[in-house]
């Protein structure tokens, strides 16, 4: 989008900056699900809770690391002021895509993680953003 007049452009700057601590605040929130699923998922020990295995908590641990390297490139962007039009976009699909697979380890449809998908939902809010 290239403003046109100067009232333009302030806007676009204005919306632009909304968009970055947005995105700050998004992030923040995805790290502290990261914290609170991985925290869970230690808690739980293999064979006690119906349906976990070693194997289970494996794929966990694989999901919650990529997950966490995402949201550490997110970072790394942010503070390096990198900023493109196109990140919040890129990092909501690798939150539902990430999000899908652990669902998808823990039970398929029938599992409670497809309540996450609310929270992915309230992520797009804070980035102010009306196409997201």
């Amino acid at each position: 989008m290239q403003p046109t007049s100067d009232s333009d452009r302030h806007w676009f700057i204005v919306s632009r900056w909304q968009e970055f601590s947005g995105e700050a605040r998004a992030n923040l929130l995805r790290v502290l699900a990261i914290i609170v699923f991985y925290a869970i998922q230690l808690s739980q020990r293999p064979g006690t809770v119906h349906g976990t295995s070693p194997e289970f908590h494996r794929q966990a641990t694989l999901v919650a690391v990529a997950w966490s390297l995402v949201a550490l490139a997110v970072l790394v962007c942010l503070q390096r002021r990198i900023f493109p039009a196109l990140l919040k976009y890129v990092v909501t699909t690798f939150d539902v895509v990430l999000l899908t697979v652990l669902a998808m380890v823990a039970g398929g449809p029938s599992s409670p993680l497809i309540h996450v998908y609310y929270l992915i939902i309230a992520l797009a809010a804070l980035r102010v953003s009306v196409g997201l």
